[in-house]
């Protein structure tokens, strides 16, 4: 290693102001290229009501279950939500609308053993589910 390629800078050097700004503008470049969301997972094993505002639910519960989704136009009108629904169980979980809502042009649909639904609401009455 080159002698002078690194140095400590102590809290009276004038040079720290300078790499303060460095490591700020390098972190925000990073961040505008980087989306990294973390969000809490809720845990649900019997029928229940979404919250609005839930991203991601994990179920592990019995047959006959029912998870109902939030208002679509939840987050407010014209503003879409995006939850993930991933279901352990080794049975099919229901997910039925809230209201007068629809799940792919229905009043519910089921979530197979194992596969993750993502449901995507238009920001008004309806919700599409996608499940893989």
């Amino acid at each position: 290693m080159r002698k002078g390629l690194l140095r400590r800078i102590h809290p009276q050097d004038p040079d720290l102001g300078r790499v303060e700004q460095n490591v700020a503008e390098a972190f925000n470049a990073t961040a505008d290229q980087v989306n990294v969301t973390a969000v809490p997972v809720t845990r649900l094993s019997v029928t229940s009501v979404i919250a609005a505002g839930v991203a991601i639910i994990t179920f592990a519960g019995v047959a006959g279950q029912v998870l109902t989704l939030p208002p679509a136009a939840a987050q407010g009108d014209n503003v879409g939500t995006v939850i993930y629904v991933m279901n352990l169980s080794t049975v099919a979980v229901t997910l039925a609308r809230g209201g007068a809502d629809t799940v792919n042009g229905g009043a519910s649909m089921s979530l197979a053993a194992g596969k993750l639904g993502i449901c995507v609401s238009d920001g008004m009455t309806a919700w599409k589910v996608a499940t893989s």
